[in-house]
C-alpha cells in the first residue's frame, strides 16, 4: 500500500511566494499527498490565489481562518491530518521535484520516525542559491542532533518528514521563536529513530520577511524567554550550557530593547531568578572559555554600553 504524505503550510500574506510553494508540491513526483494550506488571516491576495489554486487540485485543502500565529496554523492543519507522514513547508520556500519520494523510500526503508535531508539557503536579494550538506553523525541521539548549534541540522521541521503518530503534543501556541526545537524536544526522545538523506530536497527562502533574520524588535520576541525555560529541562546535558548562555544573553538584550523603545522593563522580572542561576553556572563552567566568561561579564555588568557599542558595529560594518 502506498503511503500518503500530509504535506503541511501556514500561509500569512504570502501573495508573492505562495504559487511556487503550491505548484513545487504539486509537480511532486509522489502523488499520494494530501496538501493542507492554513491562510493565517492574510489581508493580501493570498487568499484569492489559495481559492484559485485549488480548484486545480482535489488533494488540496485550503482552511482560512483569523491571524493567530503560525503555531495554531499548523496544530489546526495537524487535526486535519490523515497521511502516515507529515512534512512542514513554509509558504516562501520550495521543494525539489522527488522530495517526498525520496524522503518517504528513505523512511519506509529504514523504518525511521523521522528522516532529515539536506537543504538549499535561497537569499532572495542575492539571487542566490546555496548548498547545505550535512555530516555524518554517528551514535547521536535525535534531541542532541537538533539541538547541537554547531552542527546543521536545526531543530526547525522543514527538512525532516515525520512519522505523525509519534506527534503527541502540539506546537506551543504561547511562544513565537524557538517553537520549533520545542516542538520536537517534547515529541522525540532519545528512542526516536532517525536516518539522514544526504541530498539536497529543500529550498529554503531568506527574505527581508523572514522573522528569525529580522533585527527589528518585537514584543512577541519576549517568549523566547519561556520558549528556553521549557526547552533546557529537555536538552541533553551536553548541550545545556549552551542555551543557558542563549537565556542570560537574550535576557539582558530584550532589557536593551525594552529600554529603547521606551516600555517598562518589569516584564522581565520573572526571569531573573534564572538568569542569576544560569550566570553563576556559566561562570564557574570549566567547559567554558575565559573570553567567553569575560563578555558574559561585560553584557552583565555594563548592558547598555555594551549594546550601544553592537549598534554601532552594526551600522558600520
Amino acid at each position: 500500500m502506498i503511503k500518503k504524505i500530509s504535506i503541511i503550510t501556514p500561509v500569512y500574506n504570502a501573495e508573492k511566494y505562495i504559487e511556487r510553494c503550491v505548484n513545487s508540491v504539486l509537480n511532486q513526483t509522489y502523488e499520494n499527498i494530501e496538501f493542507i494550506i492554513v491562510n493565517d488571516g492574510s489581508t493580501d491576495n493570498t487568499a484569492k490565489i489559495l481559492n484559485r489554486l485549488k480548484k486545480n487540485d482535489s488533494r488540496i485543502m485550503v482552511i482560512h481562518k483569523k491571524n493567530e500565529g503560525v503555531s495554531k496554523a499548523r496544530n489546526t492543519a495537524l487535526k486535519k491530518a490523515t497521511g502516515k507522514y507529515v512534512l512542514f513547508v513554509d509558504a516562501d520556500d520550495w521543494l525539489e521535484s522527488t522530495m517526498c519520494e525520496d524522503l518517504i523510500s528513505h523512511a519506509e526503508k529504514n523504518n525511521s520516525d523521522v528522516v532529515i535531508c539536506e537543504y538549499y539557503n535561497y537569499y532572495e536579494i542575492l539571487d542566490k542559491k546555496e548548498i547545505v550538506r550535512l555530516k555524518e553523525i554517528k551514535n547521536t541521539t535525535f534531541p542532541s542532533l537538533i539541538s547541537d548549534d554547531n552542527n546543521k541540522y536545526g531543530g526547525f521541521p522543514w527538512n525532516k518528514l515525520i512519522k505523525r503518530a509519534k506527534i503527541k503534543k502540539d506546537f506551543e501556541e504561547s511562544v513565537h521563536y524557538y517553537e520549533n526545537l520545542l516542538f520536537f524536544l517534547e515529541n522525540f526522545d532519545n528512542n526516536t529513530k532517525y536516518s539522514v538523506l544526504f541530498k539536497p530536497l529543500y529550498n529554503y527562502c531568506i527574505n527581508e520577511n523572514s522573522a528569525i533574520h529580522s533585527k527589528k524588535f518585537n514584543i512577541k520576541k519576549i517568549s523566547t524567554m519561556n520558549a528556553l525555560e521549557m526547552i533546557i529541562p529537555l536538552l541533553p546535558k551536553e548541550n545545556k550550557i549552551n542555551y543557558k548562555i542563549i537565556y542570560v544573553n537574550s535576557y539582558y538584550a530584550f532589557y536593551q530593547d525594552l529600554r529603547s523603545e521606551r516600555i517598562n522593563t518589569k516584564i522581565l522580572n520573572v526571569f531573573k531568578l534564572n538568569v542569576n542561576l544560569y550566570y553563576r553556572e556559566i561562570m564557574q563552567s570549566l567547559d567554558i572559555s575565559f573570553k567567553l566568561k569575560i563578555k558574559m561579564f561585560i553584557i552583565r555588568r555594563l548592558t547598555l554600553i555594551y549594546y550601544v557599542i553592537r549598534k554601532i558595529k552594526h551600522k558600520f560594518y
